[in-house]
């Protein structure tokens, strides 16, 4: 049987390290894109101006 040289053991190294970091800041990319998303439906929501609650008829009248 033939052993794995050098080269061949710092080929699938550096290829198993690229693949991991492309997966890990693909990852942070991902965590910052769901925060900025995040964010722009707050805004949104706030800029609705709308009322937390609708009133459907009003009970009784208070007289002052």
């Amino acid at each position: 049987m033939r052993g794995f040289t050098l080269i061949e053991i710092l080929v699938v190294f550096v290829i198993i390290t690229i693949l991991v970091s492309i997966v890990f800041f693909g990852g942070i990319q991902l965590l910052a894109i769901s925060i900025i998303g995040k964010y722009i439906q707050v805004v949104v929501e706030e800029t609705k101006s709308r009322p937390v609650y609708i009133v459907d008829k009003v009970i009784s009248k208070i007289k002052q």
